[in-house]
Parts: C-alpha cells; sequence; structure tokens
C-alpha cells in the first residue's frame, strides 16, 4: 500500500493515532419535496397511487397532494338556463 495519501491522513495525538473524521449532513434542500397528482381530471386506479406513494418513499419525498375535483364553470348561458 501507497503510504503518501494514508500517512497524510493519520495524525498524532495524545491518545494515540487517529483520522480526523468527516460529517455529512444529509438533508433536502427544500423542507418538503412532494408530488402533485390531479384526480379531478383524470381517473387514477388506485393500484397506481399505491405505486407512486412507493416510489415516493423510495425517494424520501414526503408530500402527496391530490388536487381535488373541480366542477366545470358554467357559461352564462348554462347558468340561466339551470
Amino acid at each position: 500500500m501507497d503510504c503518501k495519501l494514508s500517512c497524510k491522513l493519520v495524525e498524532a495525538t495524545p491518545a494515540g493515532f487517529a483520522v480526523p473524521a468527516v460529517t455529512i449532513k444529509d438533508r433536502p434542500r427544500f423542507a418538503w419535496r412532494g408530488l402533485l397528482i390531479d384526480v379531478g381530471r383524470h381517473f387514477i386506479p388506485l393500484e397506481v397511487l399505491k405505486r407512486n406513494v412507493d416510489g415516493m418513499a423510495a425517494v424520501k419525498m414526503n408530500v402527496l397532494q391530490p388536487a381535488p375535483f373541480r366542477r366545470p364553470r358554467l357559461s352564462r348561458r348554462e347558468q340561466a338556463l339551470s
């Protein structure tokens, strides 16, 4: 083994030899990461939704927002007739 790199990393301390540790903070760029699914415009089978939730868990997404069903806006003529 080549000692050039490994010898540079090892430090002598009063308690013996030590290798400096590295701290990695793994956190998302934003507080939440999510997926918006428009269930109001498109029929999505339950099995597909379950598969999407499993996929979200695999990539650590934490918000599922199903867009609510919205009734289509009636024109003035349709409003007058109803």
